[in-house]
């Protein structure tokens, strides 16, 4: 059985008519469209094929070619997506933000108008020259480092924009790691979390969530296929926000948070671009004003990360020294660890997992790591990594950058160990052959096999060959010669997303079992663990699973919101 994950590609420009598109016939091809009727026309596409869901409405994208182009190049495309052996796609989400971008970058207010134009006026064809941009070639050396890292910076955005997606669980756990996290000591600069969000928005949180939910709730409860037939509007207006429960003054104060127009996106994209992938800016400012009434969504996917992500990087913002600024990324991580320490202890069975968060060594009292979990005669040594990585390192396409930054908060120094180093550093303790160390309340003595595991909270832990390149790194200064006859398997690495899919399976299922299944599944690890997750032979054995824990978390923020917008108002608002 292929243990390849079922990856969806997408129809290129030179596959279509046999010429590879450049940059600059792209840019002089998108020149020809209204800088606003693009933006309305690629929000609407995103809209219709459902993007914030992770995948692709499949009837919608093949209504949209129909629409996109002449009926023989129509029929053209669809055919090569019929003949192949994986899904195929014309539109797709990382495609539509790219020229989102480069729309707004180089395109005037006058031009063409494509939805009111038979077939787009040829803005299909501009989206199809778009793909074969999103490919870049790569030079290093096969086998080597800067293969890896070339590998890992081209995946990146296709993961992060394009990659598997859950709405429900990141605002969940946006809500829990912002109210949930009394127990972590703040810095001195504050006394807790919700001060700063106020102290950045200029009103309470409950608010802020509130608002963001409301418009949010409009685009998710929006019948497309009513959309498409024109029986209501993708627009939204003012009048929406005299429909809700808030002061109007603090409604302004949020659309103002949430929304730009074009101008002002292209002088910040002048000013700071970190790269063709970096829409950085779409994420501060997700709504796109028309006028000073009508606006609506770039992306809605990012509208809901402002409830999480956003609120972080706001935060941040407003912190006016480096000082404060690092005390509140160290308060964040914490945060991180208690979320992921709480859904570790209500996901597990304990009749077949002992999990032990903040294990201590017996000796010295420092922390042994962030958590060790034992199943048996096997235990797994936990690090959660709870920092962003930052635009330029994900999306400049400069693998320098971005090596540094993996080793700084991924891997460490000899002085300054992190993540994988942390991890194996503990492991030679407890397990060396001469005078292992104690760890508090665990019993370890017969342990057979040993699971390194890093958790991430930015998505470059699902990214495609992470797991090589780490573990390439690790042997540089792990010796597993130290621990023998004791087994320490690969570090497995994967990002929040992917353990809150696995938690659902964690009352049945051991998570070692899991770890073992993707191993052999990709002995190599170079496919993250939800790529090849619908081919789990445990999966399908159990069946589909969902952590209802998380469903709450998800509910209760939506409750609260609908209560405070809507509270004489009985119905759902999502």
């Amino acid at each position: 059985m292929s243990t390849f994950p079922p990856f969806a590609s997408y129809i290129t420009f030179e596959e279509f008519s046999g010429e590879r598109c450049t940059l600059e016939e792209f840019r002089s091809w998108i020149k020809r469209f209204s800088r606003n009727n693009v933006m309305h026309a690629l929000s609407l596409v995103n809209a219709f094929l459902e993007t914030w869901q992770g995948t692709i409405n499949l009837s919608a994208h093949e209504n949209l070619i129909r629409d996109a182009f002449f009926p023989q190049d129509a029929n053209h495309l669809l055919e090569i997506s019929r003949l192949s052996a994986h899904p195929r796609f014309v539109f797709h989400r990382l495609q539509l933000l790219f020229v989102a971008k480069e729309a707004i970058l180089f395109c005037s207010d006058d031009g063409l108008k494509p939805l009111q134009t038979p077939h787009w006026a040829g803005l299909g064809l501009g989206l199809l020259m778009a793909n074969d941009l999103l490919h870049k070639e790569l030079e290093a050396r096969e086998g080597s480092v800067e293969k890896t890292l070339e590998r890992i910076s081209m995946w990146i955005p296709m993961i992060e924009y394009s990659g598997r997606y859950t709405l429900f669980t990141k605002l969940g756990r946006a809500k829990f790691m912002i109210t949930k996290s009394e127990s972590v000591d703040p810095p001195k600069y504050f006394k807790n979390i919700k001060e700063l969000i106020c102290e950045a928005t200029g009103i309470s949180l409950e608010t802020y969530m509130s608002v963001c939910i409301g418009i949010l709730s409009h685009y998710l409860s929006i019948d497309y296929s009513q959309l498409r037939q024109q029986k209501v509007s993708f627009l939204m207006n003012r009048k929406f926000l005299e429909s809700i429960n808030v002061d109007q003054k603090q409604c302004e104060i949020v659309l103002n948070e949430l929304s730009t127009n074009g101008d002002s996106l292209k002088n910040n994209m002048e000013k700071r671009n970190g790269g063709p992938t970096d829409f950085t800016f779409f994420r501060d400012t997700p709504l796109y004003r028309l006028d000073t009434e009508t606006f609506f969504p770039i992306d809605t996917r990012f509208l809901a990360e402002k409830l999480g992500a956003g609120l972080f990087w706001r935060i941040h913002n407003v912190l006016d020294t480096n000082q404060k600024k690092e005390a509140f990324h160290q308060f964040w991580g914490d945060a991180f660890e208690v979320y992921v320490n709480w859904l570790f202890k209500n996901s597990v069975s304990e009749q077949i997992t002992s999990f032990y968060p903040s294990p201590k060594f017996t000796r010295s009292g420092a922390e042994v790591c962030d958590g060790i979990i034992v199943c048996g005669s096997e235990a797994m040594f936990l690090e959660y990594k709870g920092h962003t990585f930052t635009a330029k390192a994900k999306y400049s396409g400069d693998i320098r950058v971005l090596d540094a930054e993996i080793k700084k908060h991924l891997i460490g120094s000899a002085d300054k160990p992190k993540g994988i180093q942390q991890l194996t550093r503990s492991i030679e303790k407890v397990f060396k052959k001469k005078n292992p160390e104690l760890v508090e309340t665990v019993d370890l003595a017969g342990i057979r096999t040993i699971y390194p595991v890093l958790i991430t909270r930015d998505e470059i832990g699902d990214c495609t060959f992470i797991n090589p390149y780490l573990n390439k790194k690790a042997m540089e200064f792990f010796n597993r010669k130290l621990v023998r006859p004791k087994i320490v398997t690969p570090v497995f690495c994967m990002s929040i997303d992917a353990l809150e899919t696995i938690s659902a399976y964690l009352s049945e299922v051991r998570l070692t079992k899991i770890l073992e299944s993707w191993y052999q599944q990709d002995r190599s690890l170079r496919f993250p663990f939800l790529s090849l997750f619908s081919k789990n032979p445990l999966r399908k054995s159990i069946g589909e699973r969902q952590n209802e824990k998380l469903n709450k978390l998800y509910d209760d923020v939506w409750e609260d919101a609908k209560n405070r917008l809507f509270p004489n108002h009985q119905e759902e608002t999502h």
